[in-house]
């Protein structure tokens, strides 16, 4: 399973928004990549880049271990 986390792109949705911007096609390209290289959140663009440092160790990725423990031993259970 893979989650790409991107920040803003240039969309129509906020093409306006007076915000640096990634290229839609870089971000496609960084997200084929990084599922090509197996990586399992890919943050494919500078901003969200900045996220990827802390995510290992932030609350989203502690509660994804600790439901993947949690359905591991209802899985082992049930055998």
């Amino acid at each position: 399973m893979y989650a790409a986390l991107p920040g803003p792109i240039d969309t129509d949705m906020i093409r306006d928004w007076d915000i640096p911007k990634a290229n839609p096609s870089a971000v496609a390209r960084a997200i084929v990549d990084g599922v090509a290289e197996g990586q399992e959140e890919i943050f494919p663009d500078p901003m969200s880049a900045m996220l990827a440092e802390g995510w290992p160790s932030g609350a989203i990725k502690m509660l994804e271990r600790e439901n993947a423990a949690q359905l591991a031993t209802l899985l082992l259970a049930q055998d």
